[in-house]
């Protein structure tokens, strides 16, 4: 087995477990209680998802820092949309919108990596996904997946946990297949694993 290969089996299994302990931890009746901890965490397993997912994603997991920092950084900034939903600064204005943000739409995600896909290429599309797309499943546990802008007709009731278990982990495996199938190289087990 390939240090690539191990390294990305042990962040597929942490992706497993820091999600697990994310959720204890945001069930917990201190952080219940402080809504503004709770935004701050809840941001931050956000954070810390994306960074595993692009530690699976990456062919490369000690390079490329500005790709990690775009990852992570995308996955944090997607919560901004709660302030443009609330019309408002206030955390706590913020948390009990009524109405999702923008940036929790996983159609406009979708079609947003399209146009980076024609504009910047490849690369940035698929680390633009693997921001966004882990932050909306974890979200859609509690939402539902926000599927069109401006109409919620078509979004879903909120997903099962053990279903965005699932996925969660297989978003950086799918897009690794992604990328080899762009790239022209039929993905098969030696490249997917790098054995």
């Amino acid at each position: 087995m390939s240090s690539l290969t191990f390294i990305r089996i042990l962040a597929t299994l942490m992706l497993l477990c820091f999600t697990d302990f994310g959720d204890f931890l945001e069930s917990r009746h201190f952080v219940i209680n402080c809504r503004r901890f709770h935004a701050i965490l809840d941001n931050m397993i956000h954070v810390w998802i994306g960074i595993l997912s692009w530690i699976i994603f990456t062919e490369d997991p000690f390079g490329k820092c500005q790709d990690l920092i775009a990852v992570a950084l995308g996955a944090s900034v997607i919560d901004l949309d709660h302030f443009l939903a609330a019309q408002s600064f206030s955390v706590d204005a913020a948390m009990s919108a009524g109405k999702r943000g923008i940036f929790h739409c996983t159609g406009l995600a979708i079609l947003i990596s399209l146009v980076l896909f024609r504009l910047k290429g490849r690369s940035s599309a698929l680390l633009f996904l693997l921001a966004v797309i882990p932050h909306h499943l974890r979200d859609a546990q509690r939402r539902g997946l926000y599927v069109l802008p401006f109409t919620h007709q078509l979004d879903t009731p909120p997903l099962n946990r053990a279903l965005v278990r699932l996925l969660l982990p297989l978003v950086p495996w799918v897009l690794i297949l992604a990328n080899h199938l762009q790239a022209g190289n039929p993905p098969t087990i030696s490249r997917v694993f790098n054995v």
